[in-house]
Formats: C-alpha cells, structure tokens, sequence
C-alpha cells in the first residue's frame, strides 16, 4: 500500500527534488528577478566614495644615522620602541594638519562650493573629516582623501570625485615641498 503522505527529508530522491523545484519555478524565477533588480537599483543610486592615496617616507638626513637607527628599522622586538620615523612622521603630520595647508586645499579646488558649505570653517572641518593622516608600521606616512559623490549621481560625477581624491592627497604631499 502506497500512503498519500509526503516523504519526509531523508527519504526525497532527485526526482522527487525537480518535481518541487518545477511546482515552485515561476515563484523562484519571479523572486530572483526582482532580488536582482533591487539590487541593480540600489547599486546605482547609493552614493559611491573614492579614495586617493598617497605615501610618504619620511626625510633622513646625515646626522640621524647612528646605531640606534639601525635597531629602530629592525625586526626585533623592541626595534619600535625607539623613536626614529615617527617623530619626523609626527611633525609632517602637524605640518599637513595645519590650518594654512588646509585652507590651501580649500581654495585651490573649491571645496566650499563642492561640499555646499557656507564657509571655510566648515570646509576645514569637512576637510579634516575626509581626509586620513596616520603612521604605517614601516613608519611611513600614507595620506588618504575620500570623496564620494551624492545620490543619484551621474557617472561625470563619479569621473570627478575620483580626480578630485587624487589630486587633493597629491597635493598634500606637494604643500610638503613649499
């Protein structure tokens, strides 16, 4: 005798999988389309950001080669526990941080007018917030510059927040050599 009931889990056979698969083919179609969608729309208004990157290594001059710098470059263990890089890294830092390279930045590419703000304090602080300044392990310094584009965008303004993350970390590094 034959039982009307389903099988259970363990007892399906590949058979008894396609034949659910083909019942349920118009609901599984219809929800993957319109997951897939969703998805193209959403990828294609949400604001996309940009990184320019761009990184140091700090001066050396003659009169800081000693032995110490020789432990501070190492592997071992306490070479980071002597100061070296970072203390020049430290002072660049303060440099680009400073309010004259940051109004520099400002001006030279408009970014009141970019970030829609009304005036140069706030472009210093959005300036500050978009942009990263930190010691690497090698004690190099890498400077980031994030720039995204606003929703519903144009792929101009993709073309334009990319460009415009270059060159703001580029010239970072050029108000360096002034």
């Amino acid at each position: 005798e034959m039982s009307d009931k389903p099988p259970s889990f363990n007892q399906l056979t590949f058979v008894d999988v396609i034949n659910i698969l083909m019942k349920w083919k118009k609901t599984i179609l219809l929800n993957v389309f319109y997951i897939s969608l969703l998805t193209v729309i959403i990828s294609l208004i949400l604001p996309k950001t940009y990184t320019g990157y761009a990184v140091l290594m700090p001066p050396s001059t003659k009169t800081d080669v000693s032995i110490l710098d020789a432990f501070s470059e190492s592997v071992l263990p306490f070479g980071g526990l002597i100061p070296g890089y970072e203390d020049k890294s430290m002072k660049l830092i303060a440099i680009l941080k400073s309010r004259k390279v940051m109004e520099a930045i400002i001006n030279q590419y408009d970014l009141i007018d970019y970030y829609h703000l009304e005036n140069i304090e706030e472009a210093l602080e959005s300036l500050s917030n978009h942009v990263s300044l930190e010691i690497e392990e090698e004690g190099t310094l890498s400077i980031k510059a994030y720039i995204s584009t606003g929703w519903f965008h144009y792929e101009e303004d993709e073309i334009k927040a990319r460009e415009l993350s270059s060159k703001i970390a580029n010239e970072f590094v050029n108000q360096l050599d002034i």
